[in-house]
């Protein structure tokens, strides 16, 4: 089972910085036999593709990052209007 999202972010700075956050969770997988996942940035759209081995693991896989991309693009911002507004 496989799969790929795309969001869309008003700004390419958060979307890079969300990718790097991610890239870290791929490159150190908790259970990489249950799946595998990809992310990379094109202009401001982050992009996550995942292959996993049945629906229970797709699933873990798009929560887990679905999760991680939200907390962290929060921090991001929070993190970006301090940096102007201060």
């Amino acid at each position: 089972m496989s799969g790929c999202l795309s969001i869309e972010f008003p700004d390419e700075d958060i979307a890079k910085a969300l990718y790097e956050t991610l890239q870290v969770e791929v490159e150190n997988p908790p259970d990489p036999d249950r799946g595998s996942t990809r992310v990379w940035v094109k202009n401001s759209v982050l992009y996550i593709c995942f292959e996993a081995r049945d629906f229970a693991a797709a699933r873990a896989l798009l929560n887990a990052y679905l999760s991680l991309a939200s907390s962290s693009s929060d921090v991001v911002a929070v993190l970006k209007q301090v940096r102007v507004g201060g």
